[in-house]
């Protein structure tokens, strides 16, 4: 969808960056692009945004040791990006939804910092919600929603093991209340048999809405071709997306040249109010 459509919607959001800037619980700015998200987010409806970005922005407050105090230069950062890779697929599928990627780059459980690790995810996303999910021409657009892949190849019980439960459930919390992303769907593949162990832990804690949308895939990654096309796949999968390597490095990239805008400008801001 084209961001900024029309004059109805620039009116919103001047609207909405105003209110934003003169409210005392929230930060001092907000990026154009990640205001329009939420107000997508909300279905371009301007109380429900403004409600939507109060809860996110005082859940991060309530958070600062997952959401605030990060860096991808940091060391942590540093050793998630040796540990797990976060890809966003270059092409949006023919229903206009963006594809990301949570693969294993290494199976050692060792290396598993999960509150780091999950610090780093959520930078990630960040990062990526300050800019266009795609361009045609000149022109910014966001993605109709998100399908999120997950491949557990390599992921064993040890993984499991290491899982941090109240970092985990504020999580959870964001992704299914606060967080600007509308999941059309949550795909497993290359299901290891303890899987049905771990969903059963977490399903309580899902809504049901959220959990309608998970999806399972047991025997390799054929049956995730029904919903996403082979060729935007990385090269890995038999697609022409590129290798997962070059992929991660260029979100990696990316993510670095934005260190002042996740460590510093939009963040640090939020302290200064409170």
């Amino acid at each position: 969808m084209e961001i900024f459509a029309n004059s109805e919607i620039e009116s919103d959001l001047k609207c909405l960056q105003k209110w934003f800037e003169d409210n005392e619980k929230l930060p001092k700015k907000i990026d154009r692009i990640l205001l329009a998200r939420f107000y997508y987010y909300a279905d371009r409806r301007v109380e429900e945004t403004m409600q939507l970005l109060l809860g996110h922005y005082a859940l991060r407050m309530k958070n600062p040791h997952i959401f605030i105090t990060r860096d991808p230069h940091s060391q942590d950062a540093l050793n998630t990006a040796e540990f797990v890779y976060f890809i966003t697929l270059p092409e949006l599928t023919p229903d206009k939804n963006q594809v990301k990627f949570i693969k294993l780059k290494s199976t050692d459980p060792n290396k598993v910092h999960f509150l780091e690790d999950l610090k780093s995810l959520i930078m990630a996303n960040d990062g990526a919600f300050s800019e266009p999910d795609t361009m045609i021409g000149d022109v910014p657009y966001f993605a109709e929603g998100l399908i999120q892949v997950v491949d557990m190849e390599g992921a064993s019980m040890k993984h499991m093991t290491h899982l941090k439960l109240p970092p985990f459930f504020v999580f959870l919390k964001y992704m299914q209340k606060y967080c600007p992303i509308k999941f059309k769907a949550i795909h497993l593949i290359n299901c290891p048999p303890f899987v049905n162990k771990m969903y059963a832990m977490v399903k309580p804690f899902l809504k049901k809405e959220t959990a309608n949308k998970i999806h399972f895939h047991v025997r390799g990654v054929e049956s995730l071709f029904e919903f996403v096309p082979k060729e935007m796949l990385p090269t890995e999968y038999g697609g022409n997306a590129g290798s997962v390597d070059d992929l991660s490095e260029r979100m990696l990239n990316a993510l670095r040249s934005q260190r002042s805008y996740l460590a510093m400008a939009f963040l640090s801001t939020i302290i200064q109010r409170y």
